[in-house]
């Protein structure tokens, strides 16, 4: 259980650094560089967190072994799609259909996610691996 824990606070402090890349990559292309359509800029700047989600996990929080990772990889392709897919819906039903601001739908997306992403990349992504590497 006290692993579990320690598990999930190391993903938290990977999701704080890939949360920062996302949002701060987001807001650039939405506002500083290109005036970008959100749901690109979302794609772009998600991209961009889970490669820093699967460097960070793999190696930090979850100290997966599995040198092949093809399987891996593929899974946590899958998840973070899925999770991308789900950002995206609560982006434009945020914003559009209750009038939130881009960003504070970006921030509620962000928090539904993370759930979703831990679960996935715990149970079914990472599963040769102990969380916090015991």
């Amino acid at each position: 259980m006290i692993n579990q824990f320690k598990g999930f606070v190391k993903f938290g402090i990977v999701g704080l650094i890939n949360t920062g890349v996302d949002f701060i990559v987001f807001t650039l292309l939405i506002y500083a560089l290109t005036n970008m359509p959100y749901i690109v800029a979302q794609v772009i700047s998600y991209s961009c967190g889970i490669v820093n989600s699967y460097l960070l996990n793999k190696r930090w929080t979850f100290k997966a072994k599995n040198q092949n990772g093809v399987q891996e990889k593929m899974r946590f392709v899958i998840v973070n799609a899925i999770t991308l897919l789900l950002t995206l819906l609560i982006l434009k039903v945020c914003s559009e259909w209750f009038g939130l601001s881009v960003l504070v739908s970006k921030l509620v997306a962000t928090c539904v996610s993370v759930l979703m992403n831990y679960v996935g990349s715990r149970y079914w992504v990472f599963t040769s691996s102990k969380v916090g590497g015991v």
